[in-house]
């Protein structure tokens, strides 16, 4: 099942509104205090919403003596979303975790929030029908969004003594730090003496390669577009266009679904159970490339709490005793080596279902296999020992798969 807004109730939809009347720009900031500390967040994604509930739930338990101003710092009103989350996105963007590996709180109760839950379950508390909800469900990243604004109206709502949150919908230019921090916005230096700046800015979202800056300044037929988001932007791009897109990523998978599924297009299973595409014709025409023309590793669907990985060698002991070591530390000498080898666990370990062996008798293991070639190389370099005609297949059934296929049915 994949959850998404049109399955949640209407009072979770208003989230939005709600949290607008939260947020401010600069020009609506009071004169600075000199009694008062100022805290500055700047980034408004999930890990600055992480950081905020961090330090409301340490004063929660120890008010602070003297008064803390926070001003957390978003491009936009969509706080606690970032750009991934806002709940403007369309609904086939999806996430790339199962629901049941998504809680925006920290593990064990939190008694100062009401309703502190984790996706799954609230999603089971805020849908609208008696539908069963699954771990192993997934769901839209706006629906995510309206999780996220929820959580940050519920801190909102937690009231410590001498303890000020602002949030402010305005764009960090620049820092600086002498005895203390400052912050320019629109190019002048706000009046406020930071003792403590936490960056949560994520993702950059400005790519420039001046090279086809500058074709495209030189050519009108061809059009350069540095940044994938609003994803929105691409419906401006006509069907049938020939789009190159940089990259084979997570930021790939949103441009693709905006230039097919966006368009009108479905995706389907066949009687075979075969995952298909029906096209609306109004698609572009799309080619992915990157340095290696290969999709990025997916993540396990959904990773129970009793399921973790457990190191073979990278241990606590292994950490505690590169602590112990005199000198400082060469990662080439000290660390690459075990990384190397704990891969080759992991690997060989999935492809025996052998999990229950311990470090030493699974490497002997590894080295009676005959064809023990599997390496940390092998798997960041898949073509380094390709074959000729092996190599000359992937690439014939690549550009057939990534250039042809959105167009044909």
């Amino acid at each position: 099942m994949i959850w998404n807004s049109s399955h949640l109730q209407a009072h979770i939809l208003q989230g939005p509104e709600r949290l607008a009347t939260h947020v401010s720009d600069c020009s609506a900031l009071a004169w600075p205090d000199p009694a008062q500390q100022y805290i500055a967040i700047v980034g408004g994604g999930p890990k600055g919403l992480y950081a905020l509930e961090r330090l409301l739930m340490l004063w929660k338990a120890n008010p602070p003596a003297q008064k803390i101003c926070i001003h957390w710092f978003n491009t936009n009103a969509y706080f606690a979303c970032g750009q991934n989350y806002r709940t403007d996105l369309p609904n086939y963007l999806l996430i790339n975790y199962s629901i049941g590996d998504i809680n925006c709180w920290a593990e064990g109760p939190q008694p100062h929030i009401a309703q502190a839950m984790p996706l799954e379950s609230w999603i089971k508390h805020h849908i609208l029908n008696t539908a069963e909800v699954n771990s192993i469900d997934f769901a839209s990243r706006e629906l995510v969004g309206y999780y996220y604004i929820d959580a940050l109206l519920r801190l909102l709502q937690v009231r410590i003594p001498n303890v000020e949150i602002q949030l402010i919908a305005e764009q960090v230019l620049d820092i600086s730090m002498m005895d203390s921090f400052t912050l320019y916005s629109k190019d002048k230096a706000l009046p406020y003496s930071y003792s403590s700046v936490l960056m949560s800015t994520g993702h950059c979202y400005k790519n420039k390669h001046q090279e086809l800056e500058e074709l495209a300044a030189q050519h009108t037929s061809f059009t350069y577009i540095h940044n994938a988001y609003p994803i929105q932007q691409l419906d401006a791009i006509a069907a049938g266009i020939e789009v190159a897109i940089m990259g084979i990523g997570l930021t790939f998978v949103d441009v693709a679904l905006q230039l097919t599924e966006g368009r009108g297009g479905v995706f389907y299973y066949t009687e075979e159970g075969e995952l298909a595409y029906r096209p609306s014709g109004t698609e572009p025409i799309l080619f992915p490339f990157s340095r290696t023309n290969l999709p990025m590793i997916p993540r396990k669907g959904f990773v129970q709490s009793d399921s973790h990985y457990k190191p073979y060698l990278m241990t606590e002991a292994w950490v505690e005793d590169l602590l112990k070591r005199p000198g400082q530390l060469n990662f080439n000498r000290d660390i690459l080596p075990t990384v190397e080898q704990e891969v080759r666990c992991a690997f060989y370990a999935w492809e025996l279902q052998e999990d229950n062996l311990d470090a030493k008798d699974l490497l002997a293991h590894i080295a009676t296999l005959k064809d023990a070639n599997f390496s940390i190389y092998s798997l960041f370099q898949p073509f380094k020992d390709m074959e000729e005609s092996q190599m000359a297949y992937f690439q014939e059934h690549s550009m057939t798969v990534v250039s042809r296929a959105p167009l044909s049915d």
